[in-house]
C-alpha cells in the first residue's frame, strides 16, 4: 500500500504510510515511514468540524505504541514521549480503585517532588478529593480538562493541590481513560503549570486513546505468552505492597529463599533496606528503568535484586537472580565461559566455530548446556547474564 495518511474509523485512528497495515492474533502492527508526514484529520463537534494537525512526531508515538514489549516499558514510552505532543510538561499512568478512590499504582515522566506521595495521598485521603473523580467514565466527555471544571480558586483550596500538585506547580491536568471499568481502571494524564489544554491537545488525546488502549491490551497479552520478558526461569519473584513488606503470598517463599541467602525466615537487612529506598522512589512515579539494580553478595552467592511494578494488582515484585553460586558444581567451564564471551560481543553460531576453530554442532551444544546453567531462555538473556557476571566479577 503506497498512500500516505490518516483515517478515521470506528473511532480507531489507522495510518496508511507506504507499507503496511495489519492484524494477526489480536496484535495490530503499524509500520511508518521515517520521513516527515503532516496530514490532517476531521471529527465533528456538534455543529462544526475541527481540524488536527498529525504531525511526524504523533505518527512516531502510535508507531512506537505498536512495538512488542511490556507493560512498563509501553507506560515508560508513553511518559516520555506523550507530554511534548500535546503541551504538556509531565506525564502519569495510574491504576485506580474507583471503590476506594485511590491509586493503586503510578508511573511519571518526572517523580513528584513529595516523598512517598502514593501510600500518603491514598491514606491521607486528599487523593478521594480528586475533582475528576466525579467524570471518570463520563461518556459525554472522552477526554477532561482539570481547568474545565474546577476553576484556579477551587483547584488551589483541593488537597491534592495544597498535598502534592503545589509542590511541582501543577495547576492543569488533562485526563482519559484507556483501560479497564468504572471500579478498576488506568488513567493517561499530562500535567502542565499553566492552565488551559488546547483544543487541538484534546483531539490528539481522544484520537490516540483507543491506540493506547490497544497498546496496553498486546502488552499484557505478549507477558502472558513469554513474548517479552526481562525475566528468565530460575528468578524468584517475590510480592511486595507499597510499604515494602513481603504481602501474604509471598511470605511462603520467604522460609526457602531465605535459606539460600543465610538469613533467618526474612530477606537479609541489606536487601530490606534497599527496597524501602525503591519503593519510596516508585510511590513517587519513579521510571524502573531509572532505578539501579542491586548486586548482593554473600559469602556463597551472588544475587541480582530488581524491583518493578505489578500494575495490575497494585503492589511490587521483587526479583532475586542467583548469579553466581559458589557451593555449586554447575558452574560454567572454561570454554563455555569463551563461547558466551562471544555471544555477549555479538557472534553468531558460525562465526564462533569459526574463531575457536571447533565444529557448529560443537558451539550449539555448549550454548545449550551454558543455557540450563545460566537459566536463561534464549542467546540474548544469557549475554545479558553473562554482561552481569562480568561487571560483578571483573576479573573472572
Amino acid at each position: 500500500m503506497r498512500s500516505t495518511g490518516l483515517i478515521m474509523n470506528e473511532g480507531l485512528l489507522v495510518i496508511l504510510s507506504g507499507d503496511t497495515v495489519s492484524g494477526q492474533a489480536g496484535f495490530c502492527r503499524i509500520d511508518i515511514s521515517t520521513r516527515p508526514i503532516v496530514t490532517k484529520i476531521s471529527r465533528k463537534h456538534g455543529r462544526g468540524t475541527s481540524k488536527v494537525s498529525v504531525s511526524s512526531d504523533v505518527l512516531k508515538f502510535l508507531h512506537g505504541l505498536y512495538r512488542f514489549q511490556t507493560v512498563a516499558e509501553l507506560s515508560e514510552n508513553i511518559c516520555r514521549e506523550l507530554p511534548g505532543l500535546v503541551g504538556g510538561e509531565n506525564a502519569i499512568i495510574c491504576r485506580h480503585d474507583a471503590n476506594l478512590r485511590i491509586i493503586t499504582a503510578m508511573v511519571a515522566t518526572h517523580a513528584f517532588s513529595r516523598a512517598n506521595v502514593l501510600p500518603h495521598i491514598n491514606e491521607s485521603g486528599a487523593m478521594g478529593l480528586h475533582p475528576l473523580w466525579e467524570h471518570a467514565f463520563d461518556p459525554r466527555r472522552p477526554v477532561i480538562a482539570l481547568s474545565s471544571v474546577v476553576s484556579q480558586a477551587e483547584w488551589h483550596g483541593n488537597p491534592m493541590y495544597n498535598e502534592v500538585f503545589a509542590h511541582d506547580g501543577i495547576e492543569d491536568q488533562i485526563h482519559i481513560e484507556v483501560e479497564g471499568d468504572p471500579v478498576h481502571f488506568t488513567s493517561l494524564n499530562v500535567l502542565r503549570g499553566k492552565r488551559g489544554f488546547s483544543r487541538e491537545a484534546q483531539d490528539i488525546m481522544l484520537a490516540l486513546r483507543p491506540h493506547v488502549a490497544q497498546a496496553f491490551a498486546n502488552a499484557a497479552l505478549v507477558e502472558k505468552a513469554g513474548l517479552v520478558s526481562g525475566l528468565a526461569d530460575g528468578n524468584w519473584l517475590i510480592p511486595v505492597n507499597m510499604t515494602g513488606r513481603v504481602d501474604l503470598d509471598g511470605e511462603a517463599l520467604l522460609p526457602a529463599l531465605s535459606a539460600r541467602l543465610g538469613g533467618c525466615g526474612r530477606l537479609p537487612d541489606g536487601i530490606e533496606r534497599w527496597i524501602r529506598d525503591q519503593i519510596e522512589q516508585l510511590n513517587g512515579g519513579a521510571m524502573e528503568t531509572a532505578l539501579e539494580p542491586l548486586i548482593y553478595r554473600d559469602q556463597a552467592c551472588t544475587w541480582r535484586c530488581v524491583l518493578f511494578r505489578d500494575f495490575d494488582r497494585g503492589r511490587y515484585l521483587l526479583s532475586l537472580r542467583l548469579l553466581d553460586d559458589r557451593r555449586s558444581p554447575d558452574r560454567l567451564s572454561p570454554r563455555e565461559m569463551e563461547i558466551f564471551r562471544w555471544v555477549a560481543e555479538g557472534k553468531t553460531n558460525e562465526e564462533i566455530a569459526i574463531i575457536l576453530g571447533i565444529s557448529l554442532n560443537t558451539v550449539k551444544t555448549y550454548i545449550r548446556r551454558g543455557l540450563l546453567k545460566l537459566g536463561a531462555e534464549n542467546r540474548i538473556a544469557a549475554a545479558a547474564t553473562w554482561r552481569t557476571r562480568l561487571e560483578c566479577h571483573p576479573k573472572g
